[in-house]
């Protein structure tokens, strides 16, 4: 399909560079042609829930950590969302509650220690080539960029971004750290890397991003980090595609993002997805984050 032609060049805010890379063909749909595909229909609201969907767990795990970190006690923030009636009624209710609670117990205490130090944000605007790019930078704690997300690993999309705010704080020269985005199970900490580094890794971003207002990129964050993560620990491409592709397709009784709505318009299967350019675009994108993740576990 030929490309669209380019927009014009114009300043580039940060959140929308972060939201770009969350899903490349939905931001495509979006941006070029205001088309947002409905999503499947939800339970009515006068049924009972018998479980929690990824969306309500989620949010009730990040309620139950900031419960938490507030020192209220968790009793009490247990009665609250049991009294909104959102969860299943009697024992199962407060089963679902417990089992949420011994989740995000090692969280909370690992981000314990910092989240007691007032958060701030600073705005940046950096030059990359001829691109202004603009934004807010949050989570800045005594010059170190934290975050943290319940689930029980951090995704391809979250690390993502965290990746483009990190590069963003380093380019303007707001950190004077590491920066550390904590999940359920482990601290993934990105050092701090000299501006003009930081710029060549935006200015790369920043042309992918242009590209893919033009056209839908075989660019997936879920199978793309996949892709990079399988090889930069065992460095065999066959074995980084194998795990794309699972990824892309699903395992199971968990689905794959090839399902995403976007993406099956774009790329309906995984051959037309992950054939040709993925593994281009995925070493200029997906492959520095792996790789600097990988200098922290070393």
């Amino acid at each position: 399909t030929e490309a669209l032609a380019p927009l014009p060049e114009a300043a580039l805010a940060l959140d929308a560079l972060a939201r770009f890379y969350r899903n490349p063909c939905r931001a495509f749909f979006n941006e070029r042609f205001g088309v947002r595909f409905a999503e499947p229909g939800e339970v009515g609201q006068d049924c009972e829930p018998f479980a929690l969907d990824a969306l309500q767990a989620h949010a009730i795990k990040g309620e139950l950590v900031q419960a938490a970190l507030r020192a209220t006690d968790s009793s009490a923030a247990e009665h609250s969302l049991l009294a909104r009636g959102e969860l299943p009624l009697g024992q199962a209710g407060l089963q679902l509650l417990r089992d949420a609670r011994d989740k995000v117990q090692g969280l909370v205490v690992r981000i314990e220690p910092w989240s007691c130090i007032a958060p701030h944000s600073v705005e940046v605007e950096l030059t990359i080539g001829t691109r202004a790019l603009r934004g807010t930078i949050g989570g800045l704690r005594d010059r170190h960029l934290r975050a943290f997300t319940v689930s029980a690993e951090a995704r391809g999309h979250t690390l993502m971004e965290f990746w483009i705010r990190h590069l963003c704080a380093c380019a303007g020269g707001v950190l004077d750290g590491e920066s550390t985005l904590d999940d359920s199970k482990r601290t993934h900490t990105l050092a701090r890397i000299d501006p003009d580094t930081a710029r060549t890794h935006l200015a790369k971003l920043i042309t992918l991003h242009d590209d893919g207002m033009r056209r839908p990129l075989p660019l997936f964050a879920k199978s793309g980090f996949a892709w990079a993560k399988s090889m930069q620990d065992k460095g065999d491409e066959q074995q980084a595609l194998k795990a794309a592709r699972v990824a892309f397709t699903g395992y199971k009784d968990i689905p794959g993002e090839g399902g995403d709505r976007y993406i099956a318009r774009a790329y309906p299967d995984a051959v037309s997805a992950l054939d040709g350019e993925f593994a281009q675009l995925v070493r200029l994108v997906y492959m520095p984050l792996a790789e600097a993740l990988a200098e922290d576990a070393r």
